[in-house]
């Protein structure tokens, strides 16, 4: 997908957001979130980032989340979607 996204070569990338999307779960959705957006794929960025909206508290007790970059933490606990209970889930 990096290389896909690199050479502007939009149906494998696609694809690849495809095969990604169709994978994303608990355990990958930090480091999936982290590599979307390093690369700057936004459409598979938004859908992870609606996954982690679903699925926070899970999402957020996995240690890939901890080492999930600031910006890609921002985006996370600034949106107005996350599933919680409380605040201070977040």
């Amino acid at each position: 997908m990096k290389v896909a996204c690199k050479l502007l070569i939009a149906l494998a990338v696609d694809e690849c957001a495809v095969f990604l999307r169709k994978r994303l779960s608990i355990d990958n959705a930090a480091s999936l979130l982290a590599f979307t957006t390093s690369i700057k794929c936004f459409k598979l960025t938004d859908a992870v980032l609606r996954f982690v909206d679903k699925n926070f508290v899970p999402v957020s007790l996995t240690p890939e989340f901890c080492e999930l970059p600031f910006p890609d933490l921002c985006l996370i606990i600034m949106r107005d979607s996350l599933n919680v209970d409380c605040e201070s889930q977040v």
